[in-house]
C-alpha cells in the first residue's frame, strides 16, 4: 500500500509490521483539554492528558511563541529555504504553500531555539489538498540534526522520529481532515496528537525520546518527493508554542 511504499523509500533498519511501521501495542483514549498556550488568553478550562492530574489550573507558559501569519511576508522569527518550484504566499491570515509537480522541498525553522523538554507545540491547518502519493507536510521540532514530527502523507497522518536520516513511524491514522497537529513533550515522552476542534485530542502514539531538546527549533517541511500530476496546496492558519518551564 502507499504507506508501506513510503517507508520502504524513506527508512532503513528496524523490524516493522506489514505496513512498514514500528508500532507498540499500546491503547490510547481521546483526551480532553485545551492547548496550554491558549488557556491564559481565553480563560478556557479542562483537563490535559499529560498533566493537571489533580484537577488544578494548568501551568502558565514560561515561554511562548505564536505566528498567525497575518502579515504579507514571512515573520523574521522564521528562517526559510523555499524551493524555486514551489510558492509561498500570505492570503487572508494564512500561510499558503503551493507544491510543485516535480521533485522539490521547502522548509521553515524558527530562528530562536527553545528548551522543549516540557512544551506544547500546535499547528492549526486550514486546509490541505496533498493526498496524491508523493507529497507530504511535516510539522514538529528539530534538534541536533534529528527531528520529532507529525507527517501528513499518503492518506494518513503519521507520528515520526528521524535520527541519522532514518525515518521511524510509531503510529498512524487515516487522514480525516483534522485541523490541529500537536506535539506534547513531558517527562521524556512525546505525545503525538490530532484534533478537529483543539479540545478533543486523538493520540497516535506516546513514545520516549532520546534527543536533547534544550536547543530545539520549530520546523515545518513541505514538498514533493515523487513526481505527481496533482500538486498539493497547504493553508496554515497558525503555529503556537507554550514552554511550561
Amino acid at each position: 500500500d502507499d504507506i508501506r511504499s513510503y517507508h520502504l523509500r524513506h527508512s532503513r533498519k528496524r523490524a516493522r509490521n506489514e505496513h512498514g511501521i514500528v508500532q507498540r501495542p499500546r491503547q490510547f483514549q481521546t483526551a480532553r483539554g485545551g492547548f496550554l498556550g491558549r488557556l491564559e488568553n481565553d480563560g478556557a478550562a479542562g483537563s490535559e492528558d499529560s498533566g493537571d492530574s489533580d484537577g488544578g489550573q494548568i501551568p502558565a507558559c514560561a515561554v511562548s511563541f505564536r505566528d498567525d501569519f497575518e502579515g504579507q511576508a514571512l515573520d523574521p522569527a522564521w528562517s526559510s529555504e523555499i524551493d524555486p518550484a514551489m510558492q509561498l504566499l500570505f492570503m487572508g491570515g494564512r500561510l499558503v504553500l503551493t507544491y510543485a509537480e516535480q521533485l522539490s522541498w521547502s522548509t521553515l525553522h524558527s530562528v530562536e531555539a527553545f528548551d522543549l523538554a516540557d512544551a506544547d507545540l500546535v499547528l492549526e491547518l486550514d486546509h490541505f489538498t496533498g493526498m496524491p502519493y508523493g507529497t507530504e507536510l511535516n510539522f514538529g521540532l528539530v534538534a541536533a540534526g534529528a527531528s520529532i514530527r507529525l507527517t501528513i502523507c499518503c492518506g494518513a497522518v503519521l507520528a515520526q522520529e528521524v535520527v541519522d536520516e532514518e525515518v521511524v513511524t510509531y503510529g498512524y491514522a487515516d487522514w480525516d481532515e483534522a485541523r490541529y497537529l500537536r506535539l506534547r513533550t513531558q517527562g521524556g515522552e512525546v505525545h503525538y496528537q490530532t484534533s478537529h476542534d483543539g479540545i478533543e485530542w486523538a493520540t497516535l502514539a506516546v513514545e520516549e525520546y532520546g534527543l536533547d531538546l534544550s536547543g530545539a527549533r520549530i520546523y515545518i517541511g513541505a514538498g514533493t518527493w515523487e513526481e505527481t500530476s496533482r500538486p498539493a496546496v497547504a493553508r496554515i492558519e497558525s503555529v503556537d508554542l507554550c514552554v511550561v518551564r
